[in-house]
Formats: C-alpha cells, structure tokens, sequence
C-alpha cells in the first residue's frame, strides 16, 4: 500500500459531527487537554511536544509519542527544557527541532528532540525577543522563520530569519511587510509562501512569497478565506491543504456585508493549494476540497493545535483520507483528548469481532487468576466458557464497574495499576453476587454492559492442580479496548525446570502491550520466553516460563486493542 502521510489540525467536541466524522477513544496515556501544541511525524510515528494545559500557569514540556491510536508519554518528559507554547517544530534530519514559543523562562535557545534516543539537545541562542505564533519550515537544508508576535500580544514581528544546520549559522533575510502571526509557511519549487495570519490590521486573505529578489505579493486563482491559528497541510503531488482555524476580526464580517458582525468566529472548512504553470509563470490556486460525492469537505472548529491527516491509496487506487483530531481550542475551551474526531473518506469495513480466548497454564490449590476487559461503548452481550483439565473444582466470581463509578470503588482502577491488585480485591470479588463453579466447565453470559471494566476472577476451590486453563469470550459488538490478564508463573506440581505455555489470542493485532512480573527483580528473567504470532484472523502472545520454582506471586500482560 502507497502511504502519504502529513499533518492537520487538533479538536474533539462533545456532539456528533456531520461529514463522516466521528469520535474514538486513544489508549495509553492520555495527554491532557491542551492548545498551542504542535505535533512532527518521524517515522511511521507523530510526537507531540508542549501546550498550553487546561488549569496549568505554566507551558508544558511533555513529549507524547502517538502511533497506531495510542500515546505513550515519553520518559524525557523529564529532562532538563523549558515548556513552550504557540512554538513551531519542523523535522531536519529526522529530528524534531524547536523554535520560538512562549516559555515562561528566560531562554531563547533552539532545541533539538531525539526520538532514538529520547533525549533534548540544547542548541544556539536565536538572535531575536522571545515570541509566540510564529511560523517556520525547512527548505533545502534550511530552517526559516517568518515574524510572530510578542509575549504580552502589543507588538507583531516582520523579521525573517534562516538557520543553515550545517553550518550552525543564522542569516537575516528581508523583513516581512506589516509582519505576521498567527500564520504558516509553504515552500514550492525553492519560493516561501506565507498563508493567513493576522497582522495589526487583523486577519490576511493576501498571500506574500519570498524569493531571491525579496518579498512580493501573489496573485492567486481563487482565495483562501481569511483565518489565523489554521494549519497547512503539505500534500502528496506538491498541493497544500489549509483547514480551519479562526478570525477575531469585525473588519471581515463588514467585507462581507454582514450588518452584525461576530466576533471569534471558527471555520470548519478545508481548502486545497496547488500550483499551477501558466506559461513562464507559477499561479497558486485555491479550491474547497471535496469528498468523495463531490460536496465540500468540513472539519470540527478548532484552532490553535496540531493533528495528523494521512492519505492512502490501495492496490485498487482507491483513495481514503484520513483526518484525526487532537485537542486544540473550541470557543476558548481547551477540548480533551480522551475522545478524538477521527475523518475517513472511504472507510475500511470494520471486521467482525471474533473470539478472544486467554489460556492460563496452571492454576494452584487455592491460588487465582484474574482477566479484566475494558469497554469503551456499550455491549449487549458477553458470553464466556472455561475449560480446564485435571480433576478439581474452580469458582469464577464476576464484577462490572461502569465507567461513572471508577472513583468510587475499589476496583475502579485495578485494570489501570494491576500491579497493585491484592488480597483486598479478591475478597471484594469473592464477595460478588455473580459467580459459578464447575469441575470441568463454566459457562456465564453477561448482559447490558455499559461503558466500564468487566472483572473476571478464577480461583482454584479443589485439591489438585488445574491445568490449560482456557477462557473464551465471544458475542461481542465490538472489541475491547484493553485487555489485562494476571497468572502466576511456574507450575506448581513441577520439580525441577516447570514449564507452562500462557497464551491470549485476540481477533486484531494489538497496538501495544506490557508484561511485567516481580521475577525480573530477581534475575529470573533468561527463564522467560515471550513471543507473538499471527495467522489470518487472528493474533497471539505467548510466554513459555521454565523458572526454578513456583511463583505465586502474580505477573501481569496487558493490551490495548485497536478500536
């Protein structure tokens, strides 16, 4: 598959959005809500840096890695750098380089984010104020940046100034007339093109472009309705997307003839650049862009943020468009990042859900296991079906906790720290009015499910070892978000060299997983084998373990599944 991937805008809103959007749940670790970030592909991975965080004075300095729908915070998280907000990052030498932004510090200094090796490199001072909304883009082995405007907003910049990274080197260029924040850079065929932006005047619809012979204004075909805090999206054939973004501006609305105008207005438009020959000469021109049934392409309001949009072709040249939106700014509110809009043009059919089977290798005498699914949306019906060998007796004792009731029980957050799950919790879940037993057998079928976490304990009532121990969950409508799974290692009747295969099959591959087992601190780890395969329709984990004895101290694996 021929994959273009580029980046967009950010926002998540509480309704439904026409235009084939809709919202989907991230895993991992959630960034908090957030505007004036910006977000850098390297890779087949996105890196979200800094913001502006709902409730926080000061700019953040998080790194969040987000690939396959699941943010991972980034241990340099830590490191030694100043928070940054309304900054620009560009990519140069698959590095995500930092410029400008408002840092609450006094420091003016670039910085450089290593995703390799997950470390900050501080750089050269840049010779101008310290500044927010301003733009940058790389070009032939260059970094440019255009203008911006103070911290305290009474003063719009028109330097520009170029970063040659080779030669660790600033250059000034010609200054921007009336400058610009709030704007973005395109640079075609070695030409930089400034797009939007406000300048004392209020937002530009007019297009300036700098070449050798300095600063000239652009005549276009069509035009880009004006707008700041947009974002411009560089596309597969050299055409640029510009979407969203907004105007504070009552002089656009008496342009337009409007007797009231309103103020802070949020676009939800998309428009596509190309640059078109005509003759000797370059003509960039605008058009809305299109869906597939050719009415124009929307987007959820937003501005001040960053997001991913990526464009597939299939063996069929068959194009999708795929716009997800992250957080950002709607009418003043920094909007979550729990629930993200996501846009596909042609939509893959989603698979039918099959079964998940998690396979225990032994259960002891009065030791447990325990499976926790996490439900995103609601479910109707969840049946499941134990199987064991060996001649004894377990008990399975069931919990639902919906979503809403997380904080107020015990149990609420066992699925996000199992580490910490104990005698408390299976007490609690012995306690529980949903239970079966068995001596071979189990079977249970749970109903009207909402959002929240399914608690599953096993724990072995009779007088001998239960082996191959297997539980199968099936009839879902959609899959889990997560799944976690906590087994004891070793097998209990074994004298020397145990080993017991555990296994969890899932219909999807997972976007990421952990196992995590006290045995590593004791230098047990060369006992443990982990390993994952895939077959059509299916994905599996498996760890063989031969440790030296049995320990009944549980490990944990977890998933997230992609939804």
């Amino acid at each position: 598959m021929k994959t273009t991937i580029f980046l967009c805008l950010l926002l998540s809103l509480s309704f439904v959005f026409a235009g084939g959007w809709e919202q989907i749940t991230p895993n991992g670790d959630i960034p908090a809500a957030r505007y004036g970030h910006s977000v850098v592909q390297i890779g087949d991975a996105y890196y979200l840096f800094g913001g502006t965080v709902a409730g926080e004075s000061t700019p953040s300095k998080d790194v969040y890695k987000f690939q396959n729908n699941t943010f991972t915070k980034m241990p340099s998280s830590r490191d030694n750098v100043p928070g940054m907000t309304n900054h620009c990052a560009v990519v140069y030498d698959n590095k995500m380089v930092v410029l400008s932004g408002a840092r609450g510090v006094t420091d003016t200094s670039m910085y450089t984010y290593d995703p390799d090796q997950d470390t900050w490199e501080k750089g050269p001072e840049q010779p101008f104020s310290e500044r927010k909304d301003a733009a940058a883009v790389v070009d032939n082995g260059k970094a440019i940046i255009v203008g911006g405007q103070s911290i305290d907003e009474t003063a719009v910049y028109e330097d520009v100034l170029s970063y040659d990274f080779a030669s660790k080197t600033w250059t000034t260029k010609a200054n921007l007339p009336g400058g610009r924040y709030g704007h973005s850079l395109v640079v075609h065929n070695g030409v930089t093109y400034v797009i939007g932006g406000r300048t004392v005047n209020g937002e530009q619809a007019q297009m300036w472009s700098l070449d050798q012979y300095g600063w000239g204004i652009v005549n276009t075909n069509g035009w880009l309705p004006p707008r700041a805090n947009h974002l411009t999206l560089p596309g597969p054939n050299g055409e640029t997307y510009i979407a969203a973004g907004n105007t504070q501006s009552t002089m656009l609305e008496s342009l337009a003839l409007e007797a009231e105008p309103t103020r802070a207005q949020e676009y939800e438009d998309v428009h596509k650049l190309t640059f078109v020959a005509n003759g000797n000469y370059i003509v960039p021109t605008w058009e809305v862009a299109k869906n597939p049934d050719g009415t124009a392409m929307t987007c959820p309001p937003t501005s001040e943020g960053a997001g991913i949009l990526v464009i597939t072709t299939d063996a069929n040249g068959v194009v999708n468009t795929q716009i997800t939106v992250l957080g950002g700014l709607k009418a003043g509110e920094p909007q979550t990042m729990a629930k993200i809009w996501q846009y596909n043009s042609n939509p893959e059919p989603q698979p039918t859900p099959k079964n998940i089977i998690a396979q225990v290798g032994a259960i002891a005498r009065c030791h447990y296991t325990v499976m926790m699914m996490a439900f995103d949306k609601e479910e109707p019906k969840v049946s499941l079906k134990i199987t064991w060998k060996g001649n004894t007796k377990l008990r399975m004792c069931a919990l639902y906790i919906p979503w809403l009731m997380r904080d107020r029980h015990a149990l609420g957050h066992a699925e996000d720290d199992p580490e910490l799950f104990g005698m408390m919790h299976t007490n609690q879940l012995e306690s529980s009015k949903v239970f079966a037993e068995g001596d071979q057998t189990i079977t249970k079928e749970f109903t009207n499910l909402k959002r929240g976490t399914l608690v599953i304990l096993l724990r072995n009532h009779g007088k001998k070892t239960a082996r191959t121990v297997e539980a199968t969950f099936t009839d879902f409508t959609k899959n889990p978000s997560r799944f976690t799974m906590l087994f004891s290692l070793g097998d209990p009747d074994a004298k020397k060299n145990p080993g017991i295969k555990d296994m969890v099959q899932f219909p999807v591959k997972p976007t990421r997983w952990y196992f995590r087992s006290i045995l590593w601190h004791h230098h047990f780890h060369k006992y443990l084998k982990e390993t994952t395969e895939e077959g059509e329709g299916y994905w599996r984990w498996n760890l063989l373990d031969k440790v030296p004895t049995y320990w009944p101290f549980p490990a944990y694996v977890k998933f997230y599944l992609p939804q």
